[in-house]
C-alpha cells in the first residue's frame, strides 16, 4: 500500500511487479489516463504491451538523465509517454525532472535521440551469439549522461 520495498529486499524485478498486475494495468491504460491521452490527440490510441516500471530499493538514487524515446521508440517518434508513480518518491531519489527548453535544443542530442537500446535483430551476425547470452545484445544503456548536475548545468548553458 505505500508502494516501498520490504526493508532488506534486495534487489527488485520489475517485470515481476506488472506481469499479471490487473490493478496496475488499469490505472494505466483505462480510465483517466487513457482518456487524458485520447483527448490529446483527438481519437483512439495504443499502448505497448510492456510495461516499463521504475522500482527502487529503499535509499535509492533515480535513473540517469535520459529520454524514453530511445527505449521505446521501436522505430518510430509518435510516441508519448507518462510517468506514474506509484506512492511517494523520496527527494532524494528524485522526482520528475525535465531539463527546461530541451525541446529546444534537440539538435545537440540528435545522434542521442536517434539509437534504439533495442537495435538487436535476429538477422544480425551476431544473433547466435546474443540469444545464447554468450553476448550482451546492445552495448549502451539508454543514459544520456551519468552525472545528472553535469547535463542539468550543460542543458541550462553554465558549464
Amino acid at each position: 500500500m505505500e508502494a516501498v520495498t520490504r526493508p532488506g529486499a534486495g534487489a527488485v524485478d520489475p517485470n515481476a511487479l506488472t506481469a499479471g498486475n490487473l490493478p496496475l494495468k488499469k490505472l494505466l491504460y483505462s480510465g483517466r489516463m487513457i482518456a487524458l491521452y485520447e483527448r490529446l490527440l483527438g481519437g483512439a490510441v495504443r499502448h505497448y504491451d510492456f510495461t516499463w516500471f521504475r522500482a527502487l530499493p529503499a535509499g535509492g538514487k533515480g535513473t540517469y538523465p535520459h529520454c524514453d524515446l530511445v527505449y521505446m521508440g521501436r522505430g518510430t517518434r509518435n510516441l508519448f509517454t507518462a510517468w506514474t508513480p506509484i506512492g511517494d518518491a523520496a527527494r532524494e531519489a528524485g522526482g520528475l525532472i525535465i531539463l527546461e527548453k530541451s525541446h529546444l535544443k534537440a539538435d545537440r542530442i540528435r545522434n542521442y535521440l536517434e539509437r534504439d537500446v533495442d537495435a538487436y535483430c535476429t538477422n544480425r551476425p551476431d544473433a547466435a551469439e546474443i540469444e545464447s547470452g554468450r553476448k550482451q545484445w546492445h552495448d549502451w544503456d539508454g543514459r544520456l549522461s551519468s552525472d545528472r548536475c553535469r547535463c542539468a548545468r550543460s542543458w541550462a548553458g553554465v558549464g
